[in-house]
């Protein structure tokens, strides 16, 4: 069985639940001081809009890989979000029922209290979601973005459609696989019933 917790943080929008918890399967079992224990994975699933990354070519030579900086916390506010996943993820494990199983923090570590510490700790160890998407996205005749019709259809290309994680319109809160399934049902469903559009 596995449990996600999703809410909102202290900056959410009114229709944001931007907050995950979830137990991990992320981490390695030699991670634990006697093989195995019990992680959480805390993400801010809705970065702040102006956070941005960047990428540059390294090299004209093609072997030599591009610079990637994803600006992971970058945003004041997105660090403000994962301090308070946190702080979260810490008041869970002190709830009675984790206490009984007689858990230690490892990570961060009880001795990383202060926002400064811990802004430190995450600028270290957070990763990204590897969850791409919404590269081509789908959309309508006016959407000058939109590289798909409703329909999964490639703009200026004939006979070709793209169901992918790639089309969504934005990134999604979730884990994309459930989504990606509903949008390709609902094309294929679509393409069933008329071939020929």
């Amino acid at each position: 069985m596995s449990v996600l917790l999703t809410t909102r943080s202290s900056l959410a929008r009114a229709d944001e639940l931007g907050l995950q918890i979830a137990p991990s399967h992320l981490v390695r079992s030699d991670a634990y001081p006697h093989g195995s224990g019990l992680g959480f994975l805390l993400s801010v699933t809705r970065p702040e809009p102006e956070a941005h990354g960047t990428l540059q070519l390294a090299s004209t030579d093609l072997a030599v890989p591009p610079r990637l900086n994803l600006g992971l916390l970058d945003d004041p506010k997105d660090m403000h979000k994962m301090t308070e996943a946190i702080a979260l993820g810490r008041e869970l494990a002190d709830t009675a029922p984790m206490r009984s199983l007689g858990l230690n923090e490892i990570a961060p570590g009880p001795a990383v209290t202060t926002d400064t510490d811990v802004a430190a700790y995450l600028r270290a160890h957070v990763k990204p979601y590897p969850h791409l998407c919404a590269t081509a996205p789908i959309g309508c005749d006016a959407d000058a973005h939109a590289v798909v019709d409703y329909r999964g259809r490639v703009r200026g290309v004939s006979g070709l459609r793209v169901v992918d994680a790639s089309i969504l319109p934005d990134v999604p809160s979730v884990a994309t696989n459930l989504t990606v399934i509903m949008v390709a049902e609902l094309i294929a469903d679509q393409f069933t019933r008329d071939p020929a559009v």
